[in-house]
């Protein structure tokens, strides 16, 4: 038997040794997560008092989705985001919701601005209310003893957000690693008819962020077809005045359709200017129609009057068992013109202020198109 001297065991058990720790030595440190954090402020003008909301270590949280990639795909997008940020007490937190658009540019979708935020004691903000939680800087709201929440109404922001590469890309949870994320644009949001208008330029998001893999989202917004619901016509000029009927009614037909509101100014522009292209139309085709919807908060008579006197096509009241603005995912001032076999051909994205000769425009191409 050949015998191996202690001296030559030792030196090999060494250079394992040394082996071990240089191979531990030139492993990366455990990366630390790091948390999604805010620098800036929100800047705007109330009552002609000037706002300066510095939202500088605020509390984020972020909810982002992403779309499932497919075999094959390297990288993949995230065209929906969900950014809640507010001080540490809860008061003075605004909430944006960014998702992708036709074109695929990730648009503010939703806003919400808590001037005076409740404190609850359920979770998630659910329960009985026990306290106001009003925000340190911001203007008295004149509604007394009442949690005030200021919604969008109108809005060009848009946010730059990198794809997701694989292998979070075909992943049902993944995470995004040092994010910048830096809106760009305005927007205005109302509560009770007070109005302010704020830049988001000056906010940045930097740091980590989860997002959720879905298969159903798409890297673009998907033209849906034609919703199916039922409703009053409260057009006393309309061959279906006082009956309860849907869109089938038309079935075989262009179908142009806009929502609105029986107190809103524009609402009303947008219903007259429908019923001078309808004239226009009816001289070259009878192959359209035209519906106005009437929203739920206009269902006094003189409110319903105000929609069906400027015109002569149907006006439907929804209700909130018809549901017909939720049918179309839709608010106030939105329109679309449907295709003879139901699919959507335009889309006219509402807001208090509209442009009625893109409106016009918007309406007027697609049902005057050829077959």
């Amino acid at each position: 038997m050949h015998l191996v001297p202690r001296a030559a065991i030792r030196a090999v058990a060494c250079a394992a040794l040394l082996l071990l720790a240089s191979c531990a030595a030139d492993e990366a440190p455990a990366r630390q997560a790091k948390p999604l954090a805010v620098s800036g402020t929100l800047e705007t003008n109330v009552d002609g008092l000037d706002v300066v909301l510095d939202y500088a270590g605020a509390q984020v949280t972020a909810a982002l989705q992403h779309r499932i990639a497919v075999a094959g795909e390297a990288e993949t997008c995230v065209p929906e985001l969900e950014i809640t940020v507010a001080r540490a007490d809860g008061s003075c937190r605004l909430d944006l919701v960014f998702r992708a658009d036709f074109s695929g540019l990730v648009r503010l979708d939703e806003a919400r601005f808590h001037a005076v935020a409740g404190n609850y004691d359920g979770p998630d903000g659910t329960g009985n209310l026990i306290s106001l939680l009003p925000c340190e800087g911001w203007p008295t709201e004149p509604k007394k003893n009442a949690v005030v929440i200021y919604e969008l109404i109108q809005t060009d922001a848009t946010l730059s957000v990198r794809s997701l590469p694989a292998p979070g890309a075909t992943s049902a949870s993944a995470d995004l690693l040092d994010l910048f994320l830096a809106p760009t644009g305005s927007m205005r949001l109302k509560y009770a008819g007070r109005m302010f208008e704020a830049s988001l330029d000056t906010l940045i998001f930097k740091g980590d962020a989860h997002s959720t893999g879905s298969n159903d989202l798409n890297c673009e917004a998907v033209l849906q077809p034609l919703p199916s619901w039922k409703a009053k016509d409260i057009q006393p000029a309309s061959p279906g005045f006082g009956a309860v009927y849907g869109l089938e009614q038309f079935k075989g037909k262009r179908v142009a359709i806009v929502l609105v509101q029986g107190w809103c100014s524009t609402c009303i522009a947008q219903v007259k200017t429908m019923e001078t292209m309808r004239k226009q139309l009816l001289a070259q085709r009878d192959d359209f129609v035209m519906v106005a919807v009437n929203g739920t908060s206009s269902t006094e008579p003189i409110l319903q009057k105000s929609i069906w006197k400027s015109c002569s096509f149907p006006v439907f009241q929804d209700t909130p068992s018809a549901g017909v603005w939720g049918a179309h995912k839709g608010k106030k001032n939105d329109a679309w013109v449907y295709d003879h076999d139901g699919t959507l051909m335009a889309y006219f994205p509402g807001a208090d202020a509209i442009d009625l000769n893109v409106f016009s425009q918007t309406i007027y191409g697609p049902l005057s198109a050829k077959r």
